[in-house]
């Protein structure tokens, strides 16, 4: 009980989880982004009254890919961010030995 409630530990859990989650993040980080948008350009009144749709605010769609190339970047913060969950999860079952 006095273990549990023990801020030190209750500290290493959230490291832990903090740990996990920047794993996560750094696994994701490596797949493609996909963006979707919409956009509207005003324009001013037609200056060209013989041009068919001249003076028509353009409504725009656009549509990105971004793909991962530098996939040895992403690789490494993966497995500094594992190797970041290992210590933290190694201190913490070690921990309640240097508790007093």
């Amino acid at each position: 009980m006095i273990i549990q409630n023990n801020p030190d530990l209750q500290a290493m859990d959230y490291e832990i989880e903090a740990a996990r989650n920047t794993e996560k993040l750094a696994k994701k980080k490596s797949y493609p982004n996909f963006g979707i948008g919409v956009g509207y350009i005003d324009t001013a009144h037609a200056r060209a009254s013989g041009v068919d749709d001249s003076g028509k605010d353009p409504i725009i769609a656009m549509f990105s890919l971004t793909l991962p190339i530098w996939a040895d970047n992403y690789k490494a913060a993966q497995r500094q961010a594992r190797a970041q969950l290992y210590q933290k999860t190694h201190e913490t079952m070690f921990l309640p030995y240097y508790l007093p």
